[in-house]
């Protein structure tokens, strides 16, 4: 498999995602930082919220796991993705969700937040299509995550491991 041209950092990004997947390593905050401010274009200093004696609110989480997830798919090539403040709202609540599963399933492996995603979006209307496309509800990644590329693998990793760190 062949990787796209990428910079210097994006390339090091994505190798760095790659190595967390594979030895399970927790992302640190430093470098969650460092990733998010890679791709970060309207030039705002990005600072994730921290934990303190609270648990972080639902929506601090989820703007967490969806910067990064946005960092990872830039590591990766994919720059088209808005930030949590141009996201549109189906996407946030697709994050919100993916952060209550995990809250709410500890020890759950990211397959199965991955096919709770599927199941959420299937009672929603969406089915496979190999475009997404919120109009008419289709998404490539709704197959088996066995079958996921490692990009999509990796964002599930990053929801679940953030999660389970800020909750």
């Amino acid at each position: 498999m062949s990787q796209p041209n990428l910079s210097r950092s994006h390339s090091l990004g994505m190798q760095l995602f790659r190595e967390a997947l594979r030895s399970k390593t927790i992302i640190t905050k430093r470098a969650l930082v460092a990733a998010a401010e890679a791709v970060n274009t309207d030039n705002e200093s990005f600072e994730p919220p921290t934990r303190g004696k609270k648990a972080l609110a639902i929506d601090d989480i989820a703007r967490v796991c969806h910067e990064a997830c946005r960092a990872a798919a830039a590591a990766d090539g994919d720059t088209d993705r808005p930030t949590w403040a141009d996201a549109p709202e189906w996407q946030k609540d697709t994050t919100r969700k993916g952060v209550r599963y995990i809250q709410e399933h500890p020890d759950a492996p990211a397959g199965a937040l991955h096919q709770a995603w599927i199941d959420e979006k299937k009672s929603d209307g969406w089915v496979y299509g190999k475009v997404k496309d919120a109009e008419k509800k289709t998404h490539p990644m709704m197959i088996p995550y066995t079958e996921l590329p490692l990009i999509e693998k990796v964002k599930d990793h990053l929801i679940a491991t953030l999660t389970r760190a800020l909750s």
